[in-house]
């Protein structure tokens, strides 16, 4: 998907071949994944990879959410009051 001009690919899954061939062909600006349940984000190549959180907070007992700044590319990951 295209937003503000950044080419965003998202996953969620086990789809570990996809994941290596996007960012190796550095074909996206942001790959946003899922699965793990934990938050992380790093650069690989030109390509930035956030690892969303979870929003229902099932397993870890803390619902939250990750937001992309479009324009800086910094990513803040904040806890739900719910």
């Amino acid at each position: 998907m295209l937003v503000d001009g950044l080419r965003i690919a998202r996953l969620h899954g086990d789809q570990t071949e996809l994941m290596r061939s996007i960012l190796e062909l550095e074909s996206h600006d942001v790959l946003v994944s899922g699965h793990t349940h934990v938050p992380k984000t790093y650069r690989k190549g030109r390509t930035l990879v956030i690892n969303q959180v979870e929003a229902c907070g099932i397993l870890s007992g803390k619902p939250t959410i990750s937001i992309l700044d479009t324009e800086t590319l910094n990513v803040k990951t904040i806890q739900l009051n719910v």
